[in-house]
C-alpha cells in the first residue's frame, strides 16, 4: 500500500535539506554548483512504520522511498535505510491454537494428568493436525476436556461438551467419505472421542463405548502396508480396547483379518538387531514378557467364548503367565521407588509403564485362573492361586493410588474382574472398597456393573465345563483336596503368583 505523498526535488538538494527549485532541466542550485540534478520533480512517497521502542511505547518512523521510475543510478548514490519492525502479536489460526492447546497437555509430566497414558503415539498428534478435520475436533475436545479431570466427579463445562459434540459430528462426515475414513488420522480421532467420552460420559448415557467402531476401522486398515511408527503404534495400542470389546460384544470377533494384520506387521517392521530376531523367534517379545503380547492377548475372547476347543492352550497359557508374572514382579519391585527418592519423570513414566503391564497380566491371569477352575473345580491349589492373585491386585491398587485418576486408569478393571472372581467375603469386602475409592474418579462406567456381568460369566463357565462326576467321586475329591490332575499340568509351586 503506498504511503503519503512526499518531496519531489533532486537528490542532491534532498540530501543537503535545501530547498529545491524543482527548474527542469536542472535546478537553481545544482546548476550554481556544477553538480548533476538527479530525480528533479520525481514524485516519492513516505511510509510510517511502527516500531516498539523499550517500555513497550510506540514510536512512527517515516521511511521515503521513490517511485518505480527511479534510476539505479540514484539508488546506487544513496546510503540504505535500517529500521526495526517489531511484531505486535505472533500469527495464528485455529489450528495452531489447538495445537499449542494439545502440546501444553502432552508436556505434563505429573503421572496424575499425563495424558500418554493412553499411548505414546499421542505425542505425534500435534504434527498430524490441519490434514484431517475429524482429528483437529477431536483433538480439540480432548484439550478441553482435560480441564475436567480436575474438577468434582461428574462436572461438565459447556464449551467441553460443545467441542465433543462437534467432535462427533466431524467423524460422523468422514467416516462417509470412503477417503476419508481410511486415513489413520480419522482412526486416531475414535480413540480421542472413547477418551474424552470416560472423561465427560453420565450414568444414562446408553453408548458407553466406541470399540465396534475402533474395530471396524482396525479391520479396514489390516491390510494398510504401514511400516514402524506412529500409524503401526497406534494400531497396536487400539488391538487392546478392541480385544476387550470383543469379549462382552458378540458383534466384534477377531477372526483372520485380525491375525492377518499382526502377521503384516512383522513382515514390515523385521527386527533391527540379532538379538531382537532372536527374541522374536523365541516368543519372546512385548519386552520379554510372552504373555502381553498382541496375539497371545487376543487369545483371550477364543478362551472365554469357546473354552471347550482350547482346553490345552488354557493350560499353557496359564502356566507361561504364572511365569511371567515372577518376572514382571520382580521388574516392578525394581522399579518401586522409597520413601523419599525423587525419581526423574522418566523414571516415573517408565515405573507407569510396568504398573500397567503388571495390571493387566494379574486381570488376564484371574481370568485364566477361572477357567481352569471351570474345568477342574476340584484342585485347591488353583484356589490358592487365586486368592493369591486377589491379593496381589489390591496390593497393586494401594501402591499406584497415588497416580490417581490417569496414572492409575488401568486399575479399575482389575479390580472388578478379581471382584468377580472371589468368593472369600473378607477379600471381597476388601476389592469393593477399593472399587469404590477408584470409582470416584470416573463417571462413564460402573465398575460395580461390570464385576456383575463377570461374575454372571464366570458362573456361567464354571456351568458349561464342570466335570460330570457321581455325588460319591465328588466327596471323595472333596476329602482328598485335590483335583483330577490335568494333563500336562505342572506342580503347583511352579504356578505361584509371588
Amino acid at each position: 500500500m503506498p504511503g503519503v505523498p512526499s518531496y519531489k526535488g533532486c537528490d542532491a538538494c534532498r540530501k543537503q535539506k535545501k530547498k529545491c527549485d524543482k527548474a527542469q532541466p536542472k535546478c537553481a542550485r545544482c546548476e550554481r554548483l556544477d553538480i548533476p540534478c538527479i530525480n528533479v520533480g520525481k514524485q516519492r512517497y513516505k511510509f510510517k512504520v511502527r516500531t516498539l521502542e523499550q517500555g513497550d511505547s510506540i514510536s512512527v518512523q517515516s521511511i521515503d522511498t521513490e517511485d518505480d521510475t527511479t534510476s539505479s543510478s540514484s539508488r546506487s548514490s544513496k546510503s540504505p535505510i535500517s529500521f526495526t519492525q517489531a511484531l505486535i502479536k505472533v500469527p495464528y489460526n485455529k489450528t495452531t491454537m489447538v495445537t499449542q492447546t494439545l502440546v501444553s497437555r502432552l508436556e505434563i509430566t505429573d503421572l496424575r494428568y499425563d495424558i500418554t497414558c493412553y499411548g505414546d503415539f499421542l505425542r505425534h498428534i500435534p504434527a498430524r493436525l490441519g490434514r484431517n478435520e475429524a482429528l483437529d475436533a477431536s483433538a480439540d475436545a480432548l484439550a478441553t476436556t482435560f480441564s475436567t479431570l480436575h474438577r468434582p466427579q461428574g462436572y461438565q463445562t459447556v464449551d467441553a461438551l460443545t467441542k465433543y459434540v462437534k467432535a462427533i459430528s466431524s467423524l460422523r462426515l468422514c467416516l462417509e467419505d470412503p477417503a476419508k475414513a481410511r486415513m489413520p488420522e480419522t482412526m486416531c480421532s475414535v480413540y480421542l472421542i472413547m477418551i474424552c467420552q470416560g472423561w465427560l460420559g453420565r450414568d444414562d448415557d446408553p453408548t458407553t463405548s466406541h470399540g465396534q467402531g475402533l474395530a471396524y476401522l482396525l479391520k479396514a486398515a489390516a491390510g494398510e502396508n504401514w511400516k514402524a511408527g506412529f500409524e503401526t503404534d497406534m494400531l497396536l495400542t487400539f488391538c487392546v480396547p478392541v480385544i476387550i470389546e470383543s469379549i462382552s460384544n458378540p458383534k466384534v470377533r477377531l477372526e483372520q483379518w485380525f491375525w492377518d494384520m499382526l502377521d503384516n506387521f512383522k513382515k514390515n517392521n523385521p527386527p533391527s538387531t540379532p538379538e531382537s530376531a532372536k527374541a522374536q523367534q523365541d516368543g519372546q517379545d512385548a519386552g520379554g514378557i510372552p504373555s502381553l503380547s498382541i496375539r497371545n492377548l487376543g487369545r483371550l475372547p477364543d478362551f472365554i467364548n469357546d473354552p471347550e476347543l482350547h482346553r490345552m492352550e488354557i493350560t499353557c497359557a496359564y502356566h507361561r503367565l504364572c511365569r511371567d508374572l515372577r518376572k514382571l514382579s520382580e521388574i516392578v519391585k525394581a522399579v518401586t521407588w522409597a520413601p523419599g527418592f525423587s525419581p526423574t519423570p522418566m523414571q516415573l513414566r517408565l515405573s507407569r509403564s510396568y504398573n500397567s503391564a503388571y495390571s493387566v497380566l494379574l486381570t488376564v491371569l484371574v481370568i485364566i485362573g477361572q477357567l481352569m477352575q471351570a474345568f477342574d473345580p476340584y484342585n485347591l491349589a488353583l484356589v490358592g492361586e487365586a486368592a493369591l492373585c486377589s491379593s496381589e491386585v489390591v496390593s497393586l491398587a494401594h501402591r499406584i493410588s497415588q497416580y490417581r485418576p490417569l496414572g492409575a486408569s488401568h486399575v479399575p478393571l482389575t479390580l472388578a474382574i478379581a471382584w468377580a472372581a472371589t468368593d472369600e467375603p473378607g477379600m471381597k469386602r476388601q476389592l469393593e472398597e477399593t472399587l469404590e475409592e477408584y470409582q470416584q474418579d470416573w463417571t462413564v462406567t460402573q465398575w460395580m456393573k461390570v464385576g456383575y456381568w463377570w461374575t454372571d460369566k464366570f458362573a456361567e463357565l464354571r456351568g458349561r465345563l464342570a466335570p460330570r462326576v457321581s455325588q460319591e467321586e465328588e466327596e471323595m475329591l472333596i476329602r482328598r483336596g485335590e483335583g483330577v490332575e490335568l494333563k500336562g499340568q505342572q506342580p503347583a509351586d511352579e504356578c505361584c503368583v509371588m
